[in-house]
């Protein structure tokens, strides 16, 4: 009989590991948002969503890559 061995993903910079591509739920616990405000951060056009089918997704290396840029934007404007 095969034996299945679960994948095991790495710790990230977001406290607990989470795969390499995210849904909206996982997006609003990073973001610690509601749903129906990732979903409206989902429309703007600077945001790293893609669709598959009906679900949108983002990757986790492209949600960091947004957060970083917000960080820079707030800091320009303080």
């Amino acid at each position: 009989m095969n034996e299945v061995t679960p994948v095991q993903l790495e710790p990230s910079e977001f406290g607990i590991a989470y795969p390499d591509v995210l849904t909206m739920g996982q997006v609003a616990e990073i973001l610690q948002i509601s749903m129906p405000t990732v979903y409206e951060v989902a429309r703007r056009p600077d945001f790293p969503v893609f669709r598959v089918g009906r679900k949108l997704l983002v990757r986790k290396e492209g949600l960091r890559l947004w957060m970083e840029a917000q960080e820079k934007k707030d800091k320009s404007l303080a």
